[in-house]
C-alpha cells in the first residue's frame, strides 16, 4: 500500500530484517521515500511526524511503541494537538504486540492513523499483516497471510507427522509461498528438516488460526520457550496475554512479566512466572484466583519470582530459555500442590523463598528536596561519561558523545541515584545537567508520597466507543434471526450509539420451531432447513457451547458485554459468571436455570458486573418465579419488566429510557434526561397530508394487522408494538401490507414511524396517491445536526444502507428518498434521469432551505447522487458531501430491449418455481430498467463539490478506468478510500462501520 507519496522514518538498524525488508526495500520498490535515524529516540520520533513534511508511516517494534506511549504520556500536548497530518499507519513487528498496547496507540494517534501488528521472520518476510482498513477488531492477531503465501498449523510433537490441525488449535506455524527463502548462505538448499512433507517452512513458532476459518493468524510464542507439562504443550506467550490484564497489580509502576518452563519433581516442567520490577506487590494465590477465571488449571503459575528486570532482545522479544536454564540451576525441582515466591538478588545471583501468602515488600526512601542537588546530578554525568573533558551545569550531553542508547543508561543510573522512576527519554527532553536537576526538583516538589514511589496512573477515560456486545439467538434460531429482531424491535438503532451487537450461531443442528415462529414461517423469514441450538439440557453439548462462545469472545475483537435471549440468555449467563472483565450482562426474556444440564452449572455461581434482565408478565412459557432464576445470581442487576411476553420488546418510551441509563452506569457516561426522546408518538417523523384521503385503507390494514396479531381487541389509534406485535410478526405485517396494496412497504419506516393503524394507512396513502412522489424515510435515529440523503438504487430499495444507518446513528441522520416511481411495476412505466433527479433535489430544498447538501450514493445510486447533486446546483446549493459506494461511473449496456428483459426475467422465475427451485424475480422492474438503460450513455460532468469522496471495494467490479472517470468529474479533489470486501459488503455490519469511519471519522 506504499506509494510514492509516502514518507517513512526508519529508527530500526538495517542488520534487522525488518529494517532492511520493510524500510529500505519497500520503499525503494514504491517509489516512496525513507527518512533514516542513527537509533530510536522518542523525541526525534515525534519530530519525524510533524508538519506538513512528516512521516506518513512508520515501523518500530513493541517495546520502542511502549516508550512512544509512555513519552506521550509525560507531553499530552502531542495527544492532545496530533501535530502528524500526514501519518496514516504505524506497523509492529519483531515480537508481540499486546492488544492493550495496540489500543493504546489507536488512542493517541487518532482514528486516521491505521495499527497494525503483522509477523514475519528473516526466513520468510514478510508472513502476515491485516488490510490497511484494519480497526483492532481481533485482539492479538497479525492479520491473514500476504497474498503470495499459505500457512498451515501443524502438531510440533515427534511421531505426529505434521499433522494439520484443525483452526482454533495451538500448533506450529508453517508457510510456503515467495516470500520464503531459497536456503542458508553457504549451507546449501532449505534443510529438509525444517520443512514439512507438504513442502512448507516450519519456523518455529507457536501459533493458530482463527477457529472461525477467517485465516486471522495468532502468534503464541516460540517452540522452543513451550512448557512441557506432564507430556501438555503450553505457549507461554498465551498465558501472558491474559496475565497482563490482571486488575490487581499494584505499586503504581509498569509491570513487565514473562512467562518460562521451571523443572518439576512429578511433570517434568510446570508453569512459572517472572515479574519485575522488584517492588511489585502481588500474591500468587491472589492472581491464580482470578486466572482460573480466563485459563484452565494447568496454565496457572505455581511459582513467582519477582525481578529487577525481564531480559529482553533488542526487539522485545524475552529471553526465555536463557533465564529458566539460570533459574532451574538455582532452584530445586517444583511440587505438586506447592506455590512459591521467590525474589533474585540480581547482584549475587541467589533466590530468596518467601512465603506464599502476600508479604511486605522493600519500601523504597522517599526523596526530599534536599537530597536533590545540581552536584549530585553532576557527579553522576562525570561518572558516566569519564574522561570526555570538563562537564559543567549547562555543557550539552549529546556535545559528550552520549548517543540515544547512553542516554537511556544514564536515565537509569539517575533513577537509581535518585530512587525515583525517570523516563527514558529524560536526557532528550533535558539535555544539560542543569536542566535534569530542575526536572528533578519539579518531581520531588510536586509528588505525593505515593507518586514518587511510582508513575502516577491517570483514571481511565469514559468509554467514547460503543460497548460490543456478543448477543445470542434463543434456542431453534440464529444470528441472523436475532439480528431481525433486535433491528425490528429498534434496539439497534435506538443503542446505537451505545451498543455494537455482533452475534454467534450456535454450535448444535436442530429442526426448526414454527411453533415458535408462525408468522415469521407465513411472511417468509422464517424458511431454512435447519436452524441453530445451544444443547443446555445436554452436558456435553453445553460444554461445547460454551467452548464456542468462549473461543468467539477471542476471535470476534474486543468483546465488552454479553446477552441473550431464550436458552442463549442461559449460556451467556454461564458465561458472564466465568468472564469477570466483561462490563455488562443482558438477559431478556431467559430459560429457567433447571433447563440446563446439572453438570453444567455449579451451585455458587455469580455474575458480578452489572446486569439487566427484561423480563415479562404475560410470558406464556415461564412463571415470573423461573425468570427470575438467573437474576438472583448477580451482585448487580436491574430487574425490567414489559407486556410483550417471551419476546423482544420493541424499544421504546420509559423502557428505552431504563436501559440508557443502565448502559451509561457501565460506559461511566453523564446521566442524561431522554425525556420524549425515546417515547411513542412524541418522536415520530412529522406526519404531512390530508388524513381523510387516507382514511379508506384505514378498515383493510385493520383487518390485516388483527389477522397478523390473531386478534382484534384494539383501536386504530393502538402502537402495534403496544398490542401484541413482535419483530416477526412486524415482517409478516410489512409482508402482507405489500400484497394487499402492491407496494413495497419499507421495512425500516415501519419500525422508526408510527405504527398504528391510523399512522401505517397514511404512510400507504403517501405511495399510492402519486406514483412519482419521493417520500423522505428516516434510516436511523439520531440526534446529530448532520443530515445525509441517501439516493435508492435502480430498483428504489434503500434497505442496503441500513448497517450503515445504525452505525453512524452518533454522527449523523441517514434520511433516505423512496421514490414511488422506481417502485413501480406497470408495465412500460419510464421515468427520465432528469424528472427523476428534479423530484428528489426538491424534496430536499423543501427540508433542508439553503443548507450545503450531503448526499451518499451505493452502486447504482451513485450515479442518481451525482445527477441530484447537479441539479441542487443548478437550483443555487452547494454541495457539502458527496458520497460514492463503490459506485460505478456507467452502467452496461443491455442487448435486447427492454421489454425482452422483463419478460426474460419473469419467464426464468415461473420455471424455478416449476422445478422447485427458490425462484427469485430481479427487482429491475420495467422502469428500472429505462432508467438503466439511459444511464449507459452516461458520462459525469464536471460539479464543483466541497467533499467528494469515492469508496471503493476490494473485490468490487470498479476499474481504474471508472475510478479516473470520477476523478474528472471533480477536477482532481476526489478522495478515494480503499474499502474491505465484495460490492455488496455494506450489508455487512463490520464493513459498514468501516465506511462510516472513513465519511466521518475526521467530519464528525
Amino acid at each position: 500500500d506504499l506509494g510514492a507519496d509516502d514518507l517513512g522514518v526508519s529508527m530500526l538498524p538495517l542488520h534487522h530484517v525488518g529494517g532492511i525488508a520493510c524500510n529500505l526495500v519497500a520503499p525503494m520498490l514504491a517509489g516512496g521515500q525513507t527518512r533514516f535515524a542513527t537509533g530510536f529516540d522518542p523525541k526525534a520520533f515525534f519530530a519525524a511526524l510533524a508538519g506538513p513534511e512528516g512521516a506518513s508511516w512508520c515501523y518500530l517494534v513493541p517495546a520502542m511503541w511502549q516508550t512512544v506511549l509512555d513519552y506521550a504520556k509525560e507531553h499530552p500536548e502531542l495527544g492532545a494537538t496530533r501535530p502528524w497530518p500526514r501519518l496514516r499507519a504505524i506497523r509492529s513487528a519483531g515480537a508481540d504486540l499486546p492488544h492493550a498496547l495496540a489500543c493504546a496507540l489507536a488512542g493517541l494517534f487518532g482514528d486516521r492513523v491505521r495499527v497494525l501488528p503483522t509477523y514475519g521472520m528473516t526466513e520468510a518476510m514478510p508472513i502476515a499483516a491485516p488490510p490497511l482498513t484494519y480497526r483492532l477488531t481481533h485482539a492479538g492477531s497479525v492479520g491473514r497471510a500476504l497474498p503470495s503465501l499459505s500457512i498451515e498449523i501443524i502438531d510440533p510433537t515427534v511421531g505426529a507427522g505434521c499433522a494439520v490441525v484443525p483452526d482454533g488449535t495451538v500448533g506450529e506455524v508453517t508457510v510456503k509461498g515467495a516470500a520464503v527463502f531459497d536456503g542458508y548462505d553457504q549451507g546449501g538448499p532449505v534443510p529438509v528438516e525444517v520443512l514439512t512433507p507438504r513442502g512448507y517452512f516450519r519456523t518455529g513458532d507457536l501459533g493458530r488460526l482463527a477457529a472461525d476459518g477467517s485465516g486471522w493468524l495468532s502468534i503464541h510464542g516460540r517452540i522452543k520457550d513451550a512448557i512441557n507439562r506432564g507430556g501438555e504443550t503450553i505457549a507461554p506467550a498465551q498465558i501472558e496475554a491474559v496475565l497482563r490484564d490482571y486488575p490487581g497489580w499494584q505499586g503504581g509502576a509498569k509491570v513487565d512479566l514473562m512467562v518460562f518452563a521451571r523443572a518439576h519433581a512429578d511433570l517434568g516442567e510446570d508453569v512459572a512466572l517472572a515479574v519485575a520490577p522488584m517492588a511489585t506487590e502481588i500474591d500468587l494465590a491472589d492472581l491464580n484466583d482470578w486466572a482460573r477465571q480466563h485459563l484452565p488449571s494447568s496454565m496457572l503459575p505455581q511459582t513467582l519470582i519477582l525481578v529487577s528486570e525481564i531480559a529482553r532482545t533488542e526487539t522485545g522479544k524475552p529471553h526465555r530459555v536463557r533465564f529458566a536454564q539460570q533459574m532451574n540451576g538455582l532452584l530445586p525441582p517444583g511440587k505438586l500442590g506447592v506455590m512459591q515466591n521467590y525474589v533474585l538478588d540480581g547482584q549475587g545471583g541467589a533466590a530468596q523463598l518467601r512465603a506464599q501468602s502476600k508479604s511486605p515488600m522493600r519500601d523504597i526512601p522517599q526523596q526530599t528536596v534536599a537530597d536533590v542537588t545540581l552536584d549530585a546530578v553532576l557527579a553522576v554525568a562525570r561518572g558516566f561519561v569519564q574522561g570526555e573533558g570538563h562537564i559543567g551545569p549547562d555543557t550539552r550531553f549529546d556535545d559528550l558523545g552520549v548517543n540515544s542508547l547512553a542516554a537511556v543508561e544514564l536515565s537509569a543510573r539517575l533513577s537509581a541515584r535518585f530512587r525515583c522512576d525517570l523516563p527514558t527519554w529524560l536526557i532528550s527532553d533535558h539535555p544539560t545537567p542543569r536542566a535534569v536537576f530542575e526536572h528533578l526538583i519539579d518531581k520531588v516538589q510536586g509528588a505525593t508520597p505515593e507518586q514518587t514511589a511510582g508513575e502516577n496512573l491517570a483514571a481511565p477515560p469514559r468509554q467514547t466507543r460503543p460497548l460490543r456486545m456478543l448477543f445470542l439467538h434463543g434456542e431453534g434460531a440464529d444470528g441472523d434471526l436475532m439480528d431481525l429482531s433486535l433491528q425490528a424491535t429498534s434496539w439497534k438503532g435506538q443503542l446505537a450509539t451505545r451498543i455494537e451487537f455482533v452475534y454467534l450461531d450456535a454450535p448444535h443442528i436442530c429442526a426448526p420451531k414454527p411453533e415458535l415462529h408462525a408468522k415469521a414461517v407465513a411472511a417468509g423469514i422464517y424458511s431454512k432447513d435447519a436452524y441453530r441450538s445451544w444443547g443446555v439440557y445436554d452436558a456435553d453439548m453445553l460444554a461445547q457451547s460454551l467452548s464456542a462462545v468462549t473461543t468467539a469472545l477471542e476471535t470476534l475483537g474486543p468483546i465488552d458485554a454479553i446477552g441473550g435471549i431464550c436458552d442463549g440468555g442461559l449460556v451467556a449467563a454461564l458465561i458472564a459468571s466465568r468472564r469477570p472483565e466483561l462490563r455488562l450482562f443482558l438477559n431478556i426474556a431467559p430459560s429457567p436455570l433447571h433447563r440446563v444440564a446439572r453438570q453444567g452449572i455449579k451451585t455458587d455461581w455469580a455474575i458480578a458486573c452489572q446486569s439487566i434482565h427484561l423480563v415479562s408478565h404475560n410470558d406464556p412459557l415461564h412463571s415470573f418465579a423461573e425468570l427470575s432464576n438467573i437474576f438472583a445470581h448477580c451482585e448487580k442487576a436491574t430487574l425490567l419488566q414489559h407486556d410483550h411476553g417471551h419476546a423482544v420488546p420493541m424499544l421504546k418510551g420509559a423502557l428505552c429510557d431504563d436501559i440508557c441509563a443502565a448502559i451509561d452506569v457501565v460506559t461511566g457516561a453523564p446521566p442524561q434526561s431522554f425525556g420524549k426522546s425515546h417515547r411513542s408518538g412524541h418522536d415520530r417523523t412529522p406526519v404531512t397530508g390530508d388524513r381523510r384521503a387516507s382514511a379508506k385503507h384505514e378498515a383493510t390494514v385493520e383487518k390485516a394487522m388483527a389477522e397478523v396479531l390473531g386478534h382484534a381487541d384494539f383501536r386504530r389509534d393502538d402502537d402495534f408494538f403496544d398490542i401484541g406485535g413482535s419483530s416477526y410478526r412486524a415482517v409478516a405485517f410489512a409482508a402482507k401490507l405489500e400484497q394487499l396494496f402492491g407496494v413495497e412497504f419499507p421495512l425500516e419506516s415501519l419500525f422508526l414511524d408510527g405504527t398504528s393503524v391510523r399512522d401505517l394507512a397514511h404512510k400507504i396513502e403517501t405511495f399510492v396517491k402519486q406514483e412519482d412522489e419521493v417520500v423522505l424515510v428516516p434510516l436511523n435515529r439520531s440526534l446529530a445536526d448532520s443530515v445525509y440523503y441517501a439516493l435508492p438504487t435502480f430498483s428504489g430499495g434503500l434497505t442496503d444502507y441500513l448497517p450503515l444507518a445504525a452505525t453512524c446513528a452518533g454522527s449523523a441522520k441517514l434520511v433516505g428518498l423512496r421514490i414511488k416511481a422506481l417502485q413501480s411495476t406497470a408495465w412500460a412505466k419510464t421515468i427520465t434521469i432528469d424528472d427523476l433527479t428534479d423530484m428528489a433535489a426538491d424534496m430536499i430544498i423543501a427540508r433542508e432551505g439553503r443548507k450545503a447538501i450531503n448526499l451518499i450514493g451505493f452502486s447504482a445510486a451513485g450515479m442518481i447522487a451525482f445527477e441530484t447533486a447537479r441539479k441542487l446546483r443548478e437550483k443555487g446549493h452547494e454541495i457539502n458531501s458527496l458520497i460514492l459506494i463503490d459506485a460505478g461511473a456507467h452502467a452496461s449496456r443491455k442487448r435486447w430491449p427492454v421489454p425482452m428483459h422483463v419478460f426474460a426475467n419473469r419467464l426464468r422465475a415461473f420455471s424455478r418455481r416449476l422445478r422447485g427451485k427458490e425462484y427469485w424475480l430481479q427487482r429491475y422492474h420495467y422502469v428500472g430498467l429505462h432508467l438503466k438503460k439511459q444511464f449507459a450513455d452516461w458520462r459525469p460532468a464536471t460539479i464543483p463539490v466541497k467533499r467528494p469522496i469515492l469508496l471503493v471495494a476490494a473485490h468490487g467490479p470498479l476499474q481504474a478506468r471508472e475510478i479516473d472517470r470520477w476523478r474528472a468529474a471533480f477536477d482532481g479533489t476526489l478522495q478515494v478510500v480503499p474499502i474491505s470486501g465484495k460490492h455488496t459488503g455494506l450489508r455487512n455490519p463490520d464493513i459498514a462501520a468501516e465506511i462510516a469511519q472513513a465519511i466521518f471519522g475526521s467530519n464528525g
